[in-house]
């Protein structure tokens, strides 16, 4: 893949889907002991703001019960569809706060979370299995966080651009 020193690339024999191929980079983390919190973010996303991970690293010291932070999903003009906005009835995407779900695109994870609650459901293979890891973080006492001004620019797309659909 031509990757800087700096990354690790995983090898993997078959497509594990979304979930099972982030446990498979969760087990790898994990390898190293000493890590907190970790940000997942798709292949096509950018990240604008250069401090995006200092703020979330001060989200997590300020709330030890943060489980997931969700960052806001926004096309290269700035526009984040309604679906990308985890809230009933969203109208402002830039309205943040405590919910009940977060989108895969662009997200932060809390490493003691995971133990407690596991990893992502692997047999979900691509859908809904945010939502699943929302509920549970949420079950076990963890808040979920939107968190707008992190910003993950995506190419706009539908949903349907996928086989699964």
């Amino acid at each position: 893949l031509g990757l800087p020193g700096e990354v690790t690339g995983i090898e993997v024999d078959e497509n594990l889907g979304c979930p099972g191929g982030r446990n498979v980079g969760l087990a790898r983390l994990r390898e190293f002991a000493d890590v907190d919190v970790v940000v997942e973010l798709d292949d096509d996303g950018l990240l604008v703001d250069a401090d995006v991970l200092r703020k979330v690293r001060d989200l997590y010291t300020a709330d030890p019960r943060l489980g997931i932070v969700g960052f806001r999903i926004a096309d290269e003009h700035g526009e984040t569809q309604r679906r990308h906005v985890p809230r009933v009835g969203a109208k402002d995407p830039m309205r943040g706060g405590p919910v009940t779900g977060f989108l895969g695109g662009g997200h932060a994870l809390s490493m003691p979370m995971l133990a407690r609650i596991g990893d992502w459901p692997a047999e979900f293979f691509f859908a809904h299995e945010e939502t699943d890891m929302a509920w549970r973080a949420i079950d076990d006492g963890w808040t979920v966080l939107y968190e707008p001004e992190l910003l993950l620019q995506h190419p706009k797309t539908s949903p349907a651009r996928h086989a699964i659909y």
